[in-house]
């Protein structure tokens, strides 16, 4: 199971009494963790193994020791930066990464789509305080950007900055590869070592960006995590303690031989926390289950919606607009079912869900047939081998100067495309909770988090969520604490669904303090790929008072 290691490439020698012996490496994601970062360290006596971790300044947890072999061994780690602490969420914010789709914002995009540009458009003008807002984007000349920059952000009080990676296609998630905060009183921002989502595949298209980020504030950790499942906070109870919320999305990727404390132990080095609360797996990203507020130490915890037929219904009223040229029959007779319902779902209704599963993959959303001409027109003479030629280095310039209408209509119908992909799935998902197959966590095992968070001296508001179905699910719900809290402004996402989304975040808003608003923001393309609006913002934070 072990093997034994001598100096470590990411440590220091041991006293010859201590053996390091390292931590396999998962089978689908050996390159998650740096090579020697993780190991349990070993010696024949406690004290021995207490003067070792207090030789090199390592907190030594007796509880953590098991016997191995004839001896005794803890879990060892150094971080990829001695003494990094991370921001909590209430630190004053002082600046926000983005990745956007650069051709949405080089082409000006006027529909909106619910995308990071998007989230960018509705909140940035609302922040009263000046940001620097760092904006990820594919590498063309920067001065192709200008333009864009002042349509969309004219008079900002925000100073802008571009960040370039290597690759054009962008990746929204930025929250799951930033984590700031600082460490000997400079400011530093952590980047995950390699980024997975849970697919081994997809490192190799995000390694190009994640490299990207250098300079001075930057720092590569040595282990692979998602942001999204690590949330940071000041201790109700003791304002100088940090307290780490998290999941266990990392594990798979390096703590598969650890057990779930020793994989806390090692979350607690790597970004400087003293405590630690577990929220259990019961949603894909600690995100999605929590959201701090720092008046009243208050904790937003969602809670499933489920047997809801106006959710239902609601869900059908937007299916119908989508696919309204005409709807397709499927869909007409399952909207009729669930107005003939009453108050809980019948026979009838769930008949009709069974029809339309088996046809949504015919149905079609609307596309303009001139727009749909004019673009393979342009393509046919400028770039018929390939199409992405005509947007690429080459081509870009010339469609923004001689022809902006095309790239505007190409940019929105390929917008229009990647929603349509997910979209009569994910609705029909939203349907199929609240009318069959509500694949909600355990009551008890929700409340187990909510006394947790309760002793350790928060508050708790409940907001709605709504689960994706499963298991397992391919989408994860959505979930109105995948939100953004700017000052005294929580900004929540918004998909669309009429009358009962409006009363939810009625709901959120009698929760939360007077001195608190809430800012609806429109999030469709996000939600319905597995995010929110925390998932698309990175934030960096002002350093600690001291």
């Amino acid at each position: 199971m072990f093997s034994t290691m001598g100096m470590n490439s990411c440590g220091h020698s041991p006293p010859e009494t201590v053996q390091l012996l390292s931590v396999p490496a998962s089978q689908n994601f050996p390159d998650a963790i740096a090579p020697g970062a993780l190991r349990w360290a070993c010696a024949p006596q406690l004290d021995e193994l207490q003067s070792y971790f207090a030789a090199h300044h390592a907190p030594f947890e007796k509880e953590l020791v098991k016997a191995e072999d004839g001896r005794l061994c803890h879990i060892d780690y150094e971080p990829a930066e001695p003494g990094f602490r991370a921001a909590p969420e209430d630190a004053p914010l002082q600046e926000l990464f983005l990745n956007i789709d650069s051709l949405a914002f080089l082409s000006e995009r006027e529909e909106t789509v619910g995308d990071s540009l998007d989230i960018a458009r509705q909140i940035l003008p609302r922040v009263t305080h000046p940001l620097t807002v760092t904006l990820g984007v594919a590498p063309y000349p920067l001065d192709l950007y200008k333009p864009a920059l002042a349509h969309f952000f004219p008079d900002s009080i925000h100073a802008f900055q571009f960040h370039q990676s290597p690759g054009e296609d962008y990746d929204p998630w930025i929250q799951d590869f930033l984590k700031s905060g600082e460490s000997r009183g400079e400011k530093k921002i952590l980047v995950t070592r390699q980024a997975f989502e849970g697919q081994a595949e997809l490192a190799g298209s995000l390694r190009p960006l994640l490299d990207s980020f250098q300079g001075e504030e930057f720092v590569r950790s040595w282990l692979s995590w998602e942001g999204g499942d690590l949330q940071f906070a000041r201790s109700p109870k003791d304002p100088r303690k940090l307290i780490l919320f998290y999941g266990t999305s990392a594990r798979q990727y390096w703590g598969g031989a650890l057990t779930r404390q020793e994989f806390e132990y090692v979350l607690r080095r790597e970004f400087g926390a003293d405590e630690a609360i577990y929220l259990g797996d019961l949603t894909a990203h600690v995100d999605y289950l929590m959201t701090l507020l720092p008046a009243g130490h208050l904790a937003l915890v969602a809670e499933p919606v489920c047997d809801d037929v106006d959710v239902a219904r609601a869900a059908a009223d937007m299916l119908l607009r989508q696919y309204s040229d005409p709807p397709p029959a499927e869909l007409r007779n399952l909207h009729k079912a669930l107005l003939e319902s009453g108050a809980a779902a019948t026979s009838d209704v769930r008949e009709a869900m069974t029809q339309a599963e088996a046809a949504k993959r015919s149905w079609k959303t609307f596309a303009d047939p001139g727009v749909t001409r004019r673009i393979k027109e342009y393509v046919a003479e400028n770039c018929p081998r390939d199409a992405r030629a005509c947007i690429g280095e080459a081509g870009l310039p010339v469609l923004l100067d001689r022809h902006p209408g095309i790239l505007k209509d190409w940019v929105t119908a390929g917008a229009k495309l990647r929603v349509g992909e997910t979209f009569a799935g994910r609705l029909l998902m939203v349907i199929e909770g609240q009318v069959s197959d509500c694949r909600a966590p355990a009551p008890g095992a929700l409340e187990e988090v909510i006394a947790q968070l309760r002793e350790a001296g928060f508050n708790i508001a409940r907001v709605p969520w709504i689960p994706g179905v499963g298991p397992p699910s391919p989408w994860a719900g959505l979930s109105y604490t995948n939100a953004a809290l700017i000052g005294r402004t929580l900004f929540v996402p918004q998909l669309g669904l009429g009358h009962v989304e409006q009363s939810w975040f009625h709901h959120i808003r009698k929760a939360l303090p007077e001195t608190y608003d809430v800012i609806p923001v429109d999030a469709e393309f996000l939600l319905l790929r597995n995010g929110g609006i925390h998932c698309a913002l990175a934030f960096g934070r002002a350093l600690a008072e001291k």
